[in-house]
């Protein structure tokens, strides 16, 4: 039986995938996740109140198994495991060698989706985005929205600083940690 199931865990999972549709079943309930309803609903948004609630922490998005409990008599037999770096193909990866290292304090912070869903501007058609380009922000500051399964979720800057580049478009569909927008230092 399963005693925890974080569902932001489970669509974060869905998104690194190829898997349609996943559906867990348990005596009291039962989960179905799938990427066509998501997409689905794209040309229906807004048609519903937000429900704004805290986005989850990177390190609570990060290490999904931790946050997904699963007794031994559930566990699912498999002879691999994939972890989030061997989805990429080889030739995809990039090479360490290559890699080049920012001085930390220069480089812009990147506000990362914390995870998968459709990402909002603004509270409402219409309405004036939450930030703009050059607008001065804290880290409490909301800088969008992100609709996942009908539950909007307030994503934050996350650090003071200035909006360099806003990177992702509103309606866009937008998977775990992908770019939003980069902040500069004031």
């Amino acid at each position: 039986m399963f005693k925890d199931i974080d569902v932001n865990a489970l669509i974060a999972m869905l998104g690194q995938t190829d898997i349609g549709v996943v559906t867990i079943k348990s005596q009291d309930f039962e989960i179905v996740l799938s990427r066509e309803l998501l997409s689905n609903f794209d040309d229906k948004a807004g048609e519903f109140t937000p429900q704004i609630k805290e986005a989850p922490s990177p390190a609570q998005t990060a290490d999904f198994t931790s946050q997904i409990l699963i007794s031994e008599a559930d566990a699912l037999q498999t002879d691999e495991v994939l972890a989030p770096h061997s989805i990429l193909s080889p030739e995809l990866a990039p090479n360490p060698a290559e890699l080049v290292r920012t001085n930390d304090s220069l480089a812009p912070h990147i506000v990362r989706a914390p995870l998968v869903g459709i990402f909002y501007r603004a509270s409402a058609p219409g309405a004036p985005p939450f930030v703009e380009t050059n607008q001065k922000v804290d880290p409490e500051t909301t800088i969008g929205l992100l609709e996942t399964m009908k539950v909007f979720t307030a994503v934050q800057a996350g650090k003071r600083g200035i909006i360099k580049e806003i990177l992702a478009d509103n309606g866009q569909m937008l998977e775990l940690d992908a770019p939003i927008l980069t902040i500069g230092e004031t």
